[in-house]
Order: C-alpha cells, then sequence, then structure tokens
C-alpha cells in the first residue's frame, strides 16, 4: 500500500484559501487564536459567522488612524 503526502483529507467541504499579511500581523494572529485556545481556522470561522464580533466603529477610527486591520483585529479581541 502506498501511503499519500501531505495533509489528510477532511470530511468536511471546505475550502482552502491563501491570507497575505505582513509577519508581524500574522504573528499576532496566531498569538491570539492560540490564547484563544483555537486554531487559526477556527477563528477565521467563528469571525466569518459572526461569533466574534467586531465592532465597525473601532474598525473605521482605527483606519483611518493607519492601523492596519490586522492590528485593528487583534486590539478588539483583546
Amino acid at each position: 500500500m502506498i501511503k499519500g503526502r501531505g495533509r489528510p483529507k477532511s470530511d468536511r467541504n471546505t475550502k482552502t484559501v491563501t491570507l497575505r499579511l505582513e509577519p508581524r500581523d500574522w504573528e499576532l494572529f496566531r498569538q491570539k487564536a492560540k490564547a484563544l485556545g483555537m486554531s487559526r481556522s477556527q477563528l477565521v470561522q467563528r469571525l466569518a459567522r459572526g461569533e466574534i464580533r467586531i465592532d465597525s466603529a473601532i474598525l473605521t477610527e482605527e483606519l483611518l488612524l493607519g492601523e492596519s486591520s490586522a492590528n485593528c483585529l487583534m486590539k478588539m479581541m483583546s
């Protein structure tokens, strides 16, 4: 029997996506997921489902002040 390479196929119907962040923003995101006790994928899923709320007023204000969206996200989730 020949073993396959890479990660085993998931039974769940999921989509693989690419996300580009600056290294420090990626590290902040990784740390936040770890602090919340979830994987990075779980954090993205919960954000997408609205299970973790993002306050748009804070996000808008931070973006206008020149903060990166990832930094805004990390501040809101702290």
